[in-house]
């Protein structure tokens, strides 16, 4: 073998030598960062003051998006080595973008810059494609285009083109880049020295794989373009999956007859949208137009709402008058495009719904927030056939399957998980921060499967932290596993 063969083959072995050390130390850290994430997310769950939330959500940010170098790593090996596979299905871009642009916001206001983005108007909601990929291809660009900025607004614009082309664009006004700046940018992977140039060289190839591609301009100002190809998704196939998820959630709502919500709106279309959203489920609407004629209603019957609906449209202001009557009190806003940054870590709101109002989306918050009223039983419909799941009086099978997509044969794996996991526990042994971190993941886990009974007695647990309370907990968490023993065990 000629000297040249064999120093390549060499250097070749090298390469793929450090690709699987960097892949395995990626690894190794991924899990304690994960760790990092859900006890951040966990402590959520506890009532603490403004400034030490504000300290657990810069934590809770930095973990995550450690965490996102820490798949570009790995990626960016599994692509070295040919190995990385672009998924084809169906997605919802939307959410996808609202998902993404929560964790960047927060990195954002931490860096004093603001992320102004708008939509095309023929952008479409559900798209074919591998939305994981998307979201971390454009987190990599706007990540590090924020490193590279100087002034306090970044453009981002989303639209969708000729060509099936997905289209994003990030604009930095002021930045200007030489020819040879861009080219540093992109290397071959044995040739990457910075997280950075990491992180532009695997954007590009993603955009590559999906049938797309990724430059950068730079002409009075910077643009960071990425084109990919996506098809729009079939809308049968999606309002088959929404048909289904609605229909789980409204059956799941019966949970809720006989609740009073509270909406504070001055238009009459939207007004008209919820109470029609609701009005087989026997919740009640009442209107006020404003916060000051919302808080004279509640003022006079204190007891009646268990949730308000504010349209935030004028102002957070209306919020806050509310916040000041009542502190516990969920509060939801309805929003707008415009209004997404401002609410989107506003400590005074627990949740938010885009306009137009989506059935799906209020269902949802609605079940979230509000203590359940009975216990129902559910049927779906899979696969043409209609399946009915055992009748539990612990649990809330509606809401449970929605939780698992819909899917009886998850569900049922998820309850005896649940059930193995939390067999045979007793609280009196546990240290205080293992009960701590225990109770936090039962929060979760109770809420997953439907145990809603279970749910609400941990969250009055953190409320008073008292004997009673731990008591109560405790023969609630017995009752349902003793009922999935009797149910599902043979």
């Amino acid at each position: 073998m000629a000297r040249g063969e064999l120093m390549e083959r060499n250097h070749k072995e090298a390469f793929r030598c450090n690709l699987q050390f960097f892949s395995t130390m990626s690894k190794e850290i991924q899990k304690p960062m994960q760790e990092i994430v859900q006890t951040a997310q966990i402590a959520f769950g506890v009532e603490i003051d403004p400034a030490k939330r504000r300290h657990l959500e810069k934590i809770e940010t930095s973990a995550k998006l450690l965490e996102e170098m820490i798949n570009d790593i790995l990626d960016f090996s599994t692509l070295a080595m040919d190995e990385l596979i672009i998924q084809k299905e169906s997605f919802d871009l939307l959410k996808t973008l609202d998902d993404m642009m929560h964790l960047l916001d927060t990195y954002a206001t931490l860096q004093g810059i603001k992320i102004d983005l708008s939509y095309g108007k023929d952008l479409k909601r559900y798209y074919v494609g591998d939305a994981f990929r998307i979201r971390q291809l454009l987190l990599n660009i706007i990540i590090h285009a924020m490193k590279l900025t100087h002034v306090e607004t970044i453009e981002f614009f989303v639209d969708y083109r000729e060509g099936n082309q997905l289209y994003f664009e990030i604009k930095d006004s002021d930045l200007e880049l030489t020819s040879e700046q861009i080219e540093s940018f992109f290397k071959p992977y044995n040739e990457i020295d910075s997280l950075m140039v990491l992180g532009f060289t695997l954007s590009q190839a993603l955009a590559g794989m999906m049938n797309g591609k990724f430059w950068i301009e730079s002409n009075q100002g910077s643009r960071f373009v990425v084109e990919i190809e996506a098809l729009q998704a079939h809308e049968s196939e999606q309002l088959s999956y929404d048909s289904e998820v609605l229909e789980d959630l409204k059956n799941a709502l019966r949970t809720l007859s006989g609740t009073y919500i509270l909406l504070i709106e001055e238009s009459l279309v939207i007004v008209q949208s919820i109470r029609h959203h609701l009005e087989a489920s026997e919740i009640f609407v009442d209107r006020a137009n404003n916060a000051k004629e919302a808080l004279r209603m509640c003022q006079d019957r204190p007891n009646r709402y268990e949730l308000i609906l504010i349209d935030i449209d004028n102002g957070v202001e209306g919020v806050t008058q509310m916040r000041s009557w009542n502190q516990t009190l969920p509060i939801v806003a309805l929003r707008d495009n415009s209004h997404f940054i401002e609410t989107q870590h506003n400590a005074q709101i627990d949740d938010c719904i885009d306009k137009p109002i989506d059935a799906i989306a209020l269902y949802k918050v609605l079940l979230k927030y509000i203590f359940p009223k009975s216990i129902v039983s559910t049927k779906i419909e899979k696969n043409r056939r209609e399946v009915e799941f055992l009748a539990f009086e612990s649990i809330d099978t509606a809401i449970g399957l929605a939780n698992n997509h819909h899917d009886s044969e998850v569900y049922t794996e998820e309850l005896h998980n649940f059930r193995e996991q939390y067999y045979g526990m007793y609280f009196q042994t546990l240290e205080d921060d293992e009960l701590e971190e225990l109770l936090g993941a039962l929060k979760n886990h109770s809420k997953e499967i439907g145990a809603l009974k279970l749910h609400y007695a941990l969250i009055n647990y953190e409320n008073y932290h008292s004997q009673e309370y731990l008591s109560k907990l405790y023969k609630e968490l017995h009752s349902v596993i003793e009922e999935i023993e009797d149910k599902l065990v043979e």
